[in-house]
């Protein structure tokens, strides 16, 4: 597969979301993307969440996940680096 270096103006939702192209998505083999400021620019990489047995979710961090999940909907914020730091990623 061939990796599609077009860049795209993607627009935020009213609650900050923005919708990665489904193309691009598809160009690798997980769901979750890390993202990150870097001087002026947002940096966003996709991330595999693996441990030495594979492709295998700690149940503590799918639970620390939903919650921030729910803490974002309403309005609150847990900044990724601390989870990350949290979980050795």
């Amino acid at each position: 597969m061939t990796m599609e270096t077009t860049d795209r103006l993607l627009k935020a939702t009213s609650q900050g979301q923005i919708t990665l192209p489904k193309n691009w998505r598809s160009q690798f083999k997980t769901s979750y993307f890390s993202a990150k400021i870097r001087g002026n620019e947002l940096v966003v990489k996709p991330t595999i969440i693996a441990d030495d047995s594979g492709l295998v979710f700690k149940e503590s961090f799918v639970r620390e996940l939903k919650q921030s999940m729910k803490e974002i909907k309403e309005g609150k914020v847990i900044p990724l680096e601390k989870i990350l730091k949290k979980y050795g990623i």
